[in-house]
């Protein structure tokens, strides 16, 4: 995809900045390598199920990291729905007696 991108986009790359070649190697080797190797030393330690947990939890805090870092102010929906969400993975580690 790449490559084809280079030949149909034909991107000028002398305009991408320092802070935009810092994000591109963040995202592919912190985020995407280092979330792949972390999680799966992870899954040697705990049990699938909760593992894939995780992937809920994951949107709410880029949606925090992102509004930290950014400096924007998040929503009333954008907080409404992740505590929804939120409340519905604590739901799910509750423990019900019988």
């Amino acid at each position: 995809l790449f490559i084809v991108g280079l030949n149909v986009e034909a991107p000028v790359f002398k305009d991408v900045t320092a802070r935009s070649w810092g994000a591109l190697l963040y995202l592919g080797l912190v985020a995407s390598v280092g979330g792949c190797i972390l999680y799966f030393i992870l899954l040697k330690r705990l049990s699938p199920v909760l593992l894939s947990f995780v992937f809920i939890i994951f949107p709410v805090f880029a949606l925090l990291i992102g509004a930290w870092y950014e400096g924007t102010p998040i929503s009333r929906d954008l907080m409404l729905y992740s505590e929804i969400l939120l409340a519905g993975f604590a739901i799910t580690k509750l423990t019900l007696k019988r």
